[in-house]
């Protein structure tokens, strides 16, 4: 919890934050971005856009201590559920809506849980999964459509953003280097997901989704979401397996492991300590703090 805990503080006290909510009012308003990108950590060029690319990620900030690189085994059992699957839809979440105040001097923020936005909301989004394969964990009542829910705070750091037009159709906007490509309706994926009784809906909170793609010798297998400075980095020793095999490993995992995966479930998964916008809500930004 503690690398969450000072990954979130860092985030939402530092003026860099401050700065990037400013530009992306900014990018609403005029479709341009101006935040520093000093800190990403990114490769210089780009990797071929496939039909299961996936957006990057990625924070303006830096880090006092990285994250650990978590075991395959471990990380792959500290879900409520691991699925992979196809996504069919992607979806903007407006409501509910963590309006943000800054009082005082010097100014701090207040958070407050809203229904309706008097200002400029800084959208969560909803993924929507047919379901192939459980590799862990249960979906509670096995479902065969699953709708995941990725915060504002999160969703809004992927590179390519994702943005939307007037009509609401979404739009991937390129924020500087970004090694990544833009979320598709039909694309395979999968995630670790956990699911928050509160709000009766499955988040993947911070956590790296992942695909699959076709290397030259038509071996399909499974890559993660690349992941800059400030966030865990993906599990060792998954990538590169196919879903086969991954399936594989997950079952043969020790119960070191499953007892490891328990510790970290616990520390990772969201809670009361988190802020909403973390792990499912949008951000609201009063017309009178503009």
């Amino acid at each position: 919890m503690n690398n969450i805990n000072n990954a979130i503080a860092t985030t939402t006290t530092s003026p860099k934050w401050l700065c990037c909510l400013v530009c992306f009012i900014v990018v609403l308003m005029f479709s341009v971005v101006t935040c520093n990108k000093s800190s990403e950590n990114f490769e210089e060029n780009p990797e071929e856009i496939t039909d299961n690319s996936l957006p990057s990620v990625g924070v303006n900030i830096s880090c006092s201590r990285q994250p650990p690189t978590p075991e395959g085994c471990v990380w792959a059992l500290s879900f409520d559920a691991l699925i992979f699957g196809d996504l069919t839809n992607i979806r903007r979440v407006d409501s509910p809506s963590v309006l943000h105040h800054w009082v005082g001097n010097p100014p701090v923020w207040t958070v407050e849980l809203v229904e309706h936005c008097d200002g400029v909301t800084i959208p969560a989004i909803e993924l929507d999964v047919i379901i192939k394969r459980v590799l862990d964990g249960s979906t509670r009542d096995n479902a065969e459509v699953l709708t995941v829910r990725i915060g504002s705070i999160h969703s809004d750091r992927f590179k390519p953003k994702p943005m939307w037009d007037r009509n609401g159709e979404i739009i991937w906007a390129p924020t500087g280097a970004f090694p990544g490509g833009p979320l598709r309706p039909g694309q395979k994926i999968g995630m670790g997901i956990y699911y928050v009784e509160e709000h009766n809906l499955w988040t993947i909170f911070i956590e790296p989704l992942f695909s699959v793609k076709t290397l030259d010798n038509g071996r399909e297998v499974v890559f993660f979401q690349k992941r800059g400075e400030c966030y865990e980095p993906p599990p060792s020793g998954l990538e590169g397996l196919t879903i086969e095999e991954l399936e594989e490993k997950i079952a043969s995992c020790s119960e070191q492991s499953a007892i490891r995966a328990s510790e970290r479930k616990e520390s990772h998964r969201p809670s009361n300590e988190i802020p909403p916008q973390w792990y499912m809500a949008s951000i609201c930004i009063p017309y009178e703090n503009r």
